[in-house]
């Protein structure tokens, strides 16, 4: 898998906490949610990218498994600003995709408020679908 591609899901994974900031106002306090949300698995791919994919600027050959996490981002601010500069620029790219889709926004959040309760797979599947269309529209 290509940078390019896993930096598509890293903006596809974000879309969700972007359109909540577009239709709430704001981001709600679960944006971040447990360790299989969307928000954890960007940072946990993000980290990925730098650490362990070979994709990192700098020294890219070097292969360090998350295995401490905690300890190495803490020990090397370097590395937690790449990971935070990717998230960042994924998170802009979430941005402008919301923007091209407020309509496809617009209407989930009506089927959301309407058809409560809209979740898991279904709500997932949509948004997801909604983001992989506005993102090939625009590479």
């Amino acid at each position: 898998m290509t940078e390019h591609r896993l930096t598509a899901e890293l903006i596809i994974l974000l879309t969700g906490r972007e359109a909540e900031e577009v239709v709430l106002g704001s981001v709600s306090a679960y944006a971040g949610g447990p360790d299989y949300s969307d928000s954890a698995q960007a940072n946990d791919l993000a980290m990925q990218m730098e650490m362990v994919l070979g994709l990192s600027s700098s020294m890219p050959l070097l292969h360090l498994p998350a295995t401490y996490r905690t300890a190495l981002l803490t020990g090397n601010p370097d590395l937690a600003e790449r990971i935070h500069q990717r998230l960042h620029n994924a998170y802009e790219e979430a941005r402008g995709l919301i923007d091209l889709q407020r309509e496809a926004v617009s209407c989930m959040v009506d089927a959301i408020l309407r058809d409560r309760p809209l979740e898991g797979t279904k709500f997932q599947e949509g948004r997801r679908a909604s983001a992989r269309e506005a993102l090939a529209m625009k590479i």
